[in-house]
């Protein structure tokens, strides 16, 4: 069936069932059930209404019409659906649930309304995913090949256990929530750049070995979480705060390469190395949670000042001409080193 102007599913065709070929070149209207056990080439036309196209497990919906709100009604699907626009693809209202697959092989794909997963979404390499509306991950979500993930606003819900596989996730803004029990594990192989917008939930996250973590830009980072890191995490700007905890475990290394005052608001526990490498004064937060160092921290370049508490067993190191002070609740306890020493203040900074 061919349908070169929009196709109209109401009233006397409620329940209307697609076994064949159905062409779409100029979208339609859905106010009626619409059953897809054949395929869809939807190449043209926005989809609105009121009623709901579900795509069964024999289905196939193959999309290479690009553009804004393509998908402005209800979409069921558990069979496949295929993009190959040459650019942006919007979902423009009404809810899509997905428990079969989709396969974004060309541009990318913006989810802005109410998105339920429990499938497959396969992002093809250079290929990208928008998380912006009300996103749920649900048990049985499953990412698949090398492509990216964003996030620039909304809220996602991950209910699933298991790691994010070797893919980009780059979150600037929204609310990212983790309530699947156990820790959001980022891949090595994968790439992970946090600039703004707040991670959180229960379950945590961990960066595995072997993958260095960009927290870049200078919009502010809320974490309500843990965040456990076993790789390398480099900080080059942002404020980070909220109710959550940094753990930077034996074998794990955190550069912070920009300076200024009162940007680590959260707890942090270092067990590894901690690097500062910015051209000026680094100042804790008096206000901010406890930094508990029983690894190393370097302080290369310039001085760091501790207005908040600090408890320490670990090593020091001050390279020459560098300066730590100690102006807030401070615990030099068993273990604690202070290598290289060259100034050690008890007093205001400058």
């Amino acid at each position: 069936m061919a349908a070169s102007r929009d196709l109209r599913v109401f009233g006397a065709f409620a329940n209307f069932t697609n076994n064949g070929t159905l062409n779409l070149a100029a979208g339609g209207i859905i106010d009626s059930p619409l059953t897809n056990n054949g395929l869809i080439n939807w190449s043209g036309g926005t989809l609105t209404g009121t009623g709901t196209i579900t795509n069964s497990s024999t289905g196939t919906i193959a999309a290479s019409i690009a553009g804004s709100d393509r998908l402005s009604c209800n979409l069921n699907n558990a069979g496949t659906i295929t993009y190959t626009g040459a650019s942006q693809w919007d979902t423009g209202g009404g809810t899509f649930t997905n428990s079969g697959a989709i396969n974004i092989n060309a541009g990318y794909w913006v989810m802005e309304h109410t998105f339920n997963n429990t499938g497959t979404i396969n992002l093809s390499a250079g290929r990208t995913i928008y998380f912006n509306g009300t996103t749920n991950l649900n048990a049985g979500t499953t990412f698949a090949g090398t492509g990216q993930i964003y996030q620039q606003t909304g809220t996602v819900t991950q209910n699933f256990r298991g790691p994010i596989p070797p893919i980009t996730w780059i979150k600037q803004g929204g609310t990212w929530n983790n309530t699947a029990g156990n820790p959001t594990v980022l891949a090595s192989g994968s790439a992970f750049t946090w600039q703004t917008g707040t991670i959180g939930g229960a379950g945590g996250y961990a960066i595995d070995a072997g993958l260095t973590v960009s927290l870049s830009t200078t919009g502010t980072k809320t974490l309500n979480s843990t965040l456990t890191n076993n790789g390398t995490i480099n900080w080059s700007g942002g404020v980070i705060n909220g109710g959550g905890t940094i753990q930077n475990s034996t074998s794990s290394i955190l550069n912070i390469s920009f300076f200024g005052n009162y940007y680590l608001q959260i707890a942090l526990t270092n067990a590894g190395t901690l690097n500062y490498t910015g051209n000026g004064q680094w100042t804790t937060w008096a206000s901010a949670p406890a930094l508990t160092n029983s690894g190393t921290l370097n302080i290369s370049t310039d001085y760091w000042v501790f207005e908040g508490t600090l408890n320490n067993s670990g090593t020091i190191n001050l390279n020459a001409g560098r300066t730590v002070y100690f102006n807030g609740t401070t615990n030099l306890n068993a273990g604690d080193h202070v290598r290289r020493c060259r100034t050690i203040i008890n007093r205001a900074a400058p």
